[in-house]
């Protein structure tokens, strides 16, 4: 199951990448005919060619820095799913898109059923000191020499709180009965480098070895009845 996590991940990763290397490979022939076609003067065609490759190995180490932020987002979701995986009594659902009104995807890590709730989890797989301040994220990284810089984080609370509510509303419009469903949202954070500075989160934030635990002895309102767990399931495996 985890491999398969993976090799959806990347199978449409590397369709953008694919649509990346025919674009870099027209710009390349286009600017090799210019040159070819109206550049007489050495000096010329030699500053030409140095745009040319510094062009296109900007292009490349953009690639090659996303591909490996993708790889490594694979491998935390693969962690939290093997962990999930140990769950009994739950049904554990992996890589789950979703399209809001305008038609922009979404894509969730993974989603959990039981009687007592429906939890949805975002895995992150960041490195450095990461600090929250309810909303308000920070990413602090040391470069290869020793240099500190702010990472690239985003807004993790934001981005699953949005999930939350489209899943909420995927599921409220699908299933039979007229019940509002409450969907437990978790951030959890894998990297075992990371330093988490946690203060007043709006959602929970908890480690990968944390994360069984939560779900294993979250106490909701009310339980779901086996006939609503298994709607629900039924629902989720269609999406």
């Amino acid at each position: 199951m985890t491999n398969q996590i993976a090799a959806r991940r990347f199978q449409r990763k590397n369709t953008k990448r694919f649509i990346i290397t025919i674009s870099t490979g027209a710009i390349s022939l286009c600017m090799g005919y210019f040159l070819w076609k109206f550049l007489t003067g050495f000096i010329e065609f030699l500053v030409a060619g140095f745009i040319l490759a510094s062009a296109l190995f900007y292009i490349s180490n953009i690639y090659l820095c996303k591909a490996n932020i993708w790889r490594l987002g694979a491998e935390g979701e693969e962690k939290i799913a093997r962990e999930l995986n140990k769950l009994r009594n739950y049904r554990v659902f992996h890589d789950i898109s979703l399209y809001d009104n305008f038609g922009i995807k979404s894509n969730i890590d993974h989603i959990v059923i039981g009687k007592n709730g429906v939890f949805m989890i975002e895995t992150k797989n960041h490195k450095g000191t990461i600090s929250c301040n309810r909303d308000e994220w920070k990413q602090e990284k040391v470069g290869r020499l020793g240099t500190p810089y702010l990472g690239e984080i985003k807004n993790p609370s934001k981005q699953v709180k949005r999930n939350t509510i489209l899943l909420k509303g995927f599921i409220e419009n699908t299933t039979r009965k007229k019940v509002k469903y409450w969907i437990n949202c978790v951030l959890v954070f894998t990297n075992e480098e990371a330093v988490l500075n946690i203060s007043n989160p709006t959602v929970p934030v908890l480690r990968a070895e944390e994360l069984n635990d939560f779900i294993l002895n979250f106490r909701p309102q009310r339980n779901f009845t086996q006939e609503e767990t298994e709607e629900l399931g039924g629902i989720i495996s269609k999406m």
